[in-house]
């Protein structure tokens, strides 16, 4: 009955080492997740600004273009071949500039995935380090009692 109580507190002990080994993993694994979505979160921010830049220097343009065609209109003095090509550098522009706002809405959409991903392994990573504790104090009062 010694023996199989032994064998017993044994097993206990080699699943709580293995259940220990499985957390350190699963906290190892969760660790590089979320500094793969930081980086990512990181990339994003970095390509939204950027995107935000062009936008601004767009808008600059755009506000310079219509301007000119302003001033050129007024005076009458701009013959139809230039009327037309600012019409299609606005035109253009503006499509540019709508692409330009699709694309910095979906890096938005990005990172937000990304921080939601990243708080969600962080969740997981600090969950996984409680447990391991509470499995670490476990194993210390099962190592404790068997000394005993």
């Amino acid at each position: 009955a010694v023996v199989s109580t032994q064998s017993t507190g044994r097993g206990k002990l080699a699943d709580m080492r293995v259940r220990m080994r499985e957390l350190e993993v699963t906290s190892e694994l969760d660790k590089s997740l979320k500094e793969r979505a930081l980086e990512d979160s990181t990339n994003t921010s970095k390509t939204c600004a950027v995107l935000r830049e062009e936008i601004c220097d767009l808008k600059a343009q755009l506000a310079k273009e219509r301007d000119l065609y302003e001033k050129q209109s007024i005076k009458r003095s701009i013959d139809s071949d230039e009327i037309a090509s600012l019409k299609y550098k606005n035109t253009k522009l503006q499509e540019d500039l709508s692409a330009l706002t699709d694309s910095l809405g979906k890096e938005k959409k990005k990172s937000k995935s990304y921080l939601s991903k990243l708080a969600d392994a962080d969740a997981d990573l600090s969950s996984n380090r409680a447990n391991e504790t509470l499995l670490r104090n476990k194993l210390a009062d099962v190592e404790l009692t068997k000394d005993s």
